[in-house]
């Protein structure tokens, strides 16, 4: 589904949330907040479910052990062990070999029962677990494009549409969360958490598509002329700027990162 734009290409906010177009025409203001709520509920709701599974498990593992296949052919002797059962209530004396088998047709009856339950019960989880998973992604793509679409960055210092943008480095923020809250940040191409040239916290998410379009190896065609790109540099090759290389020129950057230029962990170049 696609998030409604007005003619300048800019996300379309309804009572503060972004507007979703669905495929037959209709449109609906997307509640985050409302969606976390729902994603916390489906989630307890399917260890619910879980807890229920595995006790089920545990009730029909001696019979699974039993290597018990058939069903229908079980479920015949369960119904002749219950004749069986009626027809010993007269019978006080029912021979060995009676009692066996009684014995192992209830428990064919009680396999036959569980094993319907544990289906279904798999069958609840998984459509549960989609519709979180369907529910996370959603809200990820409606938070990430949302730095993409807000970006002065981009807006100010490149060639890129916020979209286009998005197409191109979104895959590098991370949304998740993590004791009952979203983390947001962006990795680098080794998966590592990008660092801020501003202090000593891993950069913001402006901050993080500022670094991932200057690392870019095409980064002088997204940079508008003067936008940090080798156009100040007379063609000289530059080491590709990854947020823990200051450019040589970039004095106050070099300021604030003293200590780490000094320790190794930012480099100037």
């Amino acid at each position: 589904m696609p998030w409604k734009t007005n003619e300048e290409g800019q996300l379309v906010i309804d009572a503060g949330n972004p507007v979703f177009a669905h495929p037959d025409g209709r449109e609906e203001p997307f509640n985050a907040d409302a969606a976390m709520l729902k994603i916390k509920e489906l989630t307890a709701e399917a260890a619910r479910h879980r807890t229920k599974y595995n006790e089920a498990k545990q009730l029909a593992k001696p019979i699974q052990d039993a290597g018990i296949q058939n069903v229908t052919e079980y479920l015949e002797k369960a119904s002749e062990a219950l004749s069986l059962v009626d027809s010993y209530k007269n019978k006080k004396t029912p021979t060995a070999e009676e009692i066996e088998r009684i014995k192992q047709n209830v428990a064919a009856t009680f396999e036959a029962r569980m094993t319907d339950k544990e289906k279904q019960h798999q069958k609840t989880l998984q459509q549960l677990s989609d519709e979180v998973q369907q529910k996370n992604n959603l809200l990820r793509e409606q938070i990430v494009k949302g730095y993409f679409n807000q970006s002065d960055f981009l807006k100010e210092r490149t060639h890129l549409l916020p979209d286009f943008a998005y197409a191109s480095f979104g895959k590098h923020f991370v949304v998740e969360e993590k004791d009952g809250r979203l983390e947001k940040y962006a990795v680098d191409a080794k998966g590592e958490k990008i660092f801020s040239l501003k202090g000593s916290s891993y950069a913001s998410p402006e901050e993080a598509i500022e670094i991932l379009v200057k690392s870019h190896p095409q980064r002088d065609k997204l940079l508008k002329a003067g936008g940090g790109g080798s156009g100040a540099s007379g063609g000289a090759t530059k080491t590709p700027f990854t947020g823990r290389t200051i450019e040589r020129g970039d004095a106050a950057a070099a300021s604030r990162n003293l200590e780490k230029i000094a320790s190794g962990e930012v480099v100037v170049a």
